[in-house]
């Protein structure tokens, strides 16, 4: 973690995952921030969940995400060792009373009335909706950028659920994903996940040939589930449908241009070459042409 981390940020991180203990004695939340003998943070920390539950799920989303530009999370399982000079007979232990007091208080913790309407969720909730993904302008310079995104959404969703189907509305002004989950849990989950999560894709390239090394983009995702109503589909007239099949057809250029330079002299091969980009523009002309699916509410 970065030096900066604060102990409010570290516990709005790790209830991601779950509820964090409290300590019986102080009260305060059981998370400690690690510091060097100059008070300053060592990118370590400790958190103690109420729940073994909560530790596995943090074990499985938050090792390997990213936190913050450079500085990529990694989360195990905490091996607590007595120190050499520890005496235990140093240490006040929990009375009866207390231990009681405690024990009631994590009860308390996880009861809650049950509405039965919630026993049975629509697969409308399946569906997150993911804001602020991308830059529509970039999606619009480079059409290379749309399998991507979709694919990097895709990687980090899988953390948390089975993903079903992921939409990238390419030409919608606030960057909008939307992926349907194989449960409302999971997309619970991915909803405080994600939610405020940095989200990187490449630079655009100015040429639209898909040579992405101008470095990367961040964004800071926000992340909700789809209400069953709004629609995030653009009507394109004439002009801009022309526009779009012109960026693929500059990118599929592009493409045919560098297999040439990298091609072989051999006839089998240049056909068998060409023939894969016209399968390729078959694919990514319907994967951009057709349009826009929207998340579609299918219960009975």
């Amino acid at each position: 973690m970065p030096p900066s981390i604060t102990e409010s940020g570290f516990v709005e991180l790790m209830s991601k995952c779950g509820m964090i203990m409290n300590d019986p004695l102080t009260e305060k939340l059981r998370v400690k921030l690690y510091k060097d003998a100059e008070g300053k943070n060592k990118g370590d920390g400790l958190c103690s969940y109420i729940k073994i539950e909560s530790v596995d799920l943090a074990l499985q989303i938050l090792d390997g995400a990213l936190y913050e530009p450079g500085y990529t999370l990694h989360v195990e399982r905490a091996k607590f060792q007595p120190k050499k000079d520890f005496d235990a007979t140093k240490h006040r232990r929990l009375t009866a009373k207390e231990k009681k007091k405690f024990k009631k208080q994590q009860e308390k913790l996880f009861k809650w009335g049950v509405d039965a309407s919630r026993l049975i969720r629509g697969k409308k909730e399946r569906v997150v909706i993911l804001r602020s993904v991308f830059d529509e302008a970039d999606l619009g310079v480079d059409v290379s950028l749309i399998p991507i995104v979709r694919e990097r959404v895709r990687i980090q969703c899988a953390k948390v659920g089975v993903v079903k189907k992921i939409v990238v509305y390419d030409s919608h002004k606030e960057g909008i994903v939307s992926v349907t989950f194989s449960s409302p849990e999971e997309a619970d989950v991915a909803i405080k996940f994600l939610d405020k999560a940095l989200f990187t894709y490449p630079a655009p390239d100015p040429d639209g040939c898909g040579e992405h090394n101008q470095g990367q983009r961040t964004r800071i995702l926000s992340v909700a589930r789809w209400d069953g109503q709004e629609s995030f589909k653009k009507t394109e007239d004439q002009e801009d449908e022309e526009a779009r099949i012109a960026r693929w057809n500059k990118f599929l250029e592009g493409n045919e241009a560098k297999e040439e330079e990298e091609g072989s002299s051999d006839e089998e091969e240049a056909g068998t070459a060409a023939a894969t980009t016209e399968d390729k523009a078959d694919t990514l002309i319907a994967e951009a042409g057709e349009p826009e699916e929207e998340p579609v509410d299918t219960d009975e």
